[in-house]
């Protein structure tokens, strides 16, 4: 019998926290497709370092907390930018329930014409899913409940990833799978049971110029799951200046999402985005929040050098959606 968790609240946090924690959600995915399409790694032409912090569901009632996702990585051009190296680290936590990991990723980009490129990228990941049931809260006088009074459970599970991305004058488009391999990770009795699931990540969008001051940036997400309603993310964004940007988006059946962010000297990008919950959850929860900082170590401005060819024909290629010439 549980003491201080009623048993439905118990069904929900298990529940929405598997779910959740398959992989992690960001609403300024074009700011952050490294983590979920390896084909991205140095595709910005400087190594780049960047911290998202993200706050889930904040408001849920009677849950043992919100989702908090915290998100560091690195990526760099090798080989004249033929090559893309990187790595991140993260944690996802929500009530009793957490997964972090570490993945390593390789890209190799190919030219494809003076304004085009196609990228594709491998990542290896560990992952350690870990239920601390000392959080939960029951009555250990009860045998009924000693497979949930045992401490923490904890599993440790590799994952591999595949991904391809292709860049034109005005276009991008991308396909992802960050965890290729299936799995399935229970507890002893299997009172905690997880289906890792092959995600599909399909991206893609277009640069449009409004004027000398203003870039459009319209663009759509697909994340295709087995056995789940497929879920689309669309996206709004408005480059000012190349100095600070502006957004909106929505997510079916899950938020309507407001966002922005501003660029200093050129290195230095701050945004923010603020969820408002759509979905059934909303009774729950009210919001979400997500913050990103990132640093590209070398400036984004025209050399007066002259450039080699092949340098050259990646100047003239559309940049990637998170680094438009700022």
């Amino acid at each position: 019998m549980i003491k201080h968790v009623k048993p439905f609240v118990l069904a929900m946090t298990l529940a929405l926290a598997v779910n959740a924690q398959q992989l992690p959600q960001y609403s300024q995915y074009l700011h952050n497709a490294f983590v979920f399409n390896p084909a991205t790694a140095g595709i910005s032409g400087s190594p780049e370092f960047k911290l998202v912090l993200r706050n889930q569901w904040t408001g849920l009632k009677d849950l043992s907390g919100n989702q908090q996702i915290s998100t560091f990585s690195i990526n760099a051009p090798l080989k004249e930018g033929k090559i893309g190296l990187g790595g991140y680290v993260f944690k996802d936590e929500f009530g009793p329930v957490s997964k972090t990991g570490i993945s390593g990723i390789y890209a190799y980009h190919v030219s494809l014409s003076s304004t085009s490129r196609l990228s594709f990228g491998l990542s290896g990941s560990m992952y350690l899913y870990k239920l601390n049931t000392f959080d939960l809260h029951f009555d250990v006088n009860n045998s009924s409940d000693n497979v949930l009074t045992t401490g923490n459970f904890k599993a440790f599970t590799p994952n591999l990833g595949f991904g391809t991305y292709y860049t034109g004058e005005k276009l991008f488009l991308g396909l992802s799978v960050p965890e290729l391999v299936p799995a399935k990770i229970s507890s002893s009795q299997d009172f905690f049971i997880m289906q890792v699931k092959q995600h599909y990540f399909l991206m893609g969008g277009t640069m449009l110029k409004l004027s000398d001051d203003v870039i459009m940036k319209p663009s759509m997400m697909l994340k295709i799951v087995k056995g789940a309603p497929t879920q689309a993310d669309v996206n709004v964004m408005f480059d000012l200046k190349r100095s600070f940007y502006v957004g909106g988006s929505y997510r079916t059946n899950d938020a309507v999402v407001l966002m922005f962010g501003i660029n200093l000297k050129d290195t230095w990008r701050l945004g923010y985005s603020y969820d408002m919950i759509t979905s059934n959850l909303k009774q729950y929860a009210k919001s979400s929040h997500e913050l990103m900082i990132s640093y590209n170590l070398f400036k984004k401005e025209k050399k007066e050098d002259a450039p080699s060819k092949e340098n050259s024909d990646q100047q003239q290629q559309a940049p990637p959606p998170d680094n438009e010439q700022r």
